[in-house]
């Protein structure tokens, strides 16, 4: 089985079918954190603010 990406189940998953005895390879990279505050905002005020179709 190959992985690609250790977000949400995709670290989890991996790890439960190794232990079933099945080879796993999950592939990874090295990305940064996204900073907290943007603007003076917290990081989930944008999320919504992104998502919107209509540029305030």
């Amino acid at each position: 089985m190959l992985v690609v990406g250790p977000g949400q189940s995709g670290g989890r998953i991996p790890e439960e079918v190794h232990a079933a005895g099945r080879e796993v390879l999950l592939a990874v990279s090295i990305v940064p954190e996204a900073p907290r505050l943007y603007h003076g905002q917290d990081l989930i005020y944008w999320m919504p603010e992104a998502s919107s179709p209509v540029a305030r």
